[in-house]
């Protein structure tokens, strides 16, 4: 009788299996299938946004700093007539700053998600502008997550975008187009705020969809990247160092250079991420780097190579304020919000923290009903 009973149970439950088992292999063939048909789609389109960008003609020094102004509500010249340092600028970010509107199919997957208690739904439902959009509209600066891949020939190149096959829609997906066109806007805007470019390496590693963890060959091709694409425009850590012997040190004597030598120029950041250690030991002076390594606060205190710290959650960083700027002059990075959610207190502590550099996902370019801006509606001011 038990026999007969699981033999019934078998024939009942093996085609409901097998159903499933084909419906998820059909939704991963979707998938799949949208994933390398819309990536390809946004590349073409990046390639001829940077392409239009090519012929705007880069205005005066004058005309530029007039504009800086209009568009972050910062008296650039005052700034600068009163000696202000880079420390002591304050900006907003934005987060995940390539990202386009989501798959039908990706955006249902992620509600799932949410059903069995990960994330928030539609915590991935929002939008950015193109990159110089977003900085012409008064953004100072973007985040931007990196994936390694290669070409037909094993040579390396990375795409900005999310999450491999589910969200991959992105304004910014060639790296170097990318690169570019923050190049491009920077030529044209001559005084324009320091930009600066919080970059996060990815460490999947999936050989299928040819992507792959970061190393030291990916880390030396990402700088050299940089490198060709800025030019004299890029910031690095030898820029700042000068003859101290490490950053700690260069702290200790609050020697961040001043605002009037940033102008125009652009600054990479290197998230914390698996590949940070590595990076950092290729030179440990990090004289060579092209990328300033970013620590999380409570590992960058007693760090001599932290410049640049992550305080994300906004009590941290206002708990922790008066020693990380007051005393060790770091400049801190905080979160003023979270899609879909931002709460008044959150904005309260990012503001009363005086964390240097706030990212958010509801900027003034987007057109959303509430807006991260420092009182005033400014984008940029000097930390009192």
């Amino acid at each position: 009788m038990k026999k007969c009973k699981k033999s019934r149970a078998f024939r009942i439950l093996t085609p409901v299996f097998c159903t499933l088992l084909f419906l998820a292999v059909v939704l991963a063939g979707v998938v799949v299938a949208q994933g390398k048909g819309d990536w390809r789609d946004w590349e073409r389109w990046q390639k001829n946004h940077v392409d239009r960008l090519a012929f705007s003609k880069p205005q005066s020094n004058e005309a530029a700093l007039s504009l800086e102004r209009s568009r972050t509500g910062l008296d650039v010249a005052a700034a600068i007539a009163n000696g202000t340092k880079l420390n002591r600028l304050r900006g907003i970010l934005t987060h995940n700053s390539y990202k386009q509107k989501m798959s039908p199919v990706s955006s249902v997957i992620y509600d799932s998600l949410h059903l069995f208690g990960s994330g928030r739904k539609g915590e991935y439902e929002y939008t950015f502008p193109p990159l110089s959009a977003q900085l012409s509209s008064g953004v100072c600066g973007l985040e931007l997550d990196v994936n390694y891949t290669k070409n037909a020939d094993g040579s390396p190149r990375f795409l900005f975008f999310h999450a491999p096959l589910l969200d991959m829609n992105s304004s910014a997906i060639d790296a170097q187009l990318a690169m570019r066109e923050i190049a491009v806007w920077s030529e044209n805007n001559p005084m324009h705020l320091p930009v600066i470019i919080l970059l996060e390496p990815k460490s999947a590693s999936i050989p299928l969809l040819n992507l792959y963890g970061f190393d030291s060959t990916s880390l030396s091709a990402f700088d050299e990247m940089l490198r060709d694409s800025f030019g004299s425009a890029l910031l690095t850590p030898a820029d700042f160092l000068k003859d101290y012997p490490n950053f700690a040190a260069m702290r200790a004597d609050d020697a961040w250079p001043l605002l009037q030598d940033t102008l125009g120029k652009i600054i990479v950041l290197l998230h914390p991420s698996d590949v940070s250690e590595e990076y950092i030991q290729r030179d440990e002076t990090l004289k060579t780097q092209a990328m300033f390594p970013v620590f999380v606060w409570q590992k960058g205190i007693d760090n001599p190579n932290a410049s640049f710290v992550l305080a994300s959650i906004p009590r941290e960083a206002y708990e922790k304020s008066a020693k990380l700027i007051g005393e060790e002059n770091f400049i801190v990075r905080s979160r003023l919000d979270s899609w879909p959610e931002h709460t008044e207190e959150e904005y309260r502590l990012c503001m009363e923290s005086g964390a240097q550099w706030l990212s958010t996902d509801y900027p003034k370019c987007v057109g959303n009903e509430y807006v991260a801006a420092f009182p005033g509606g400014s984008s940029a001011e000097i930390l009192g």
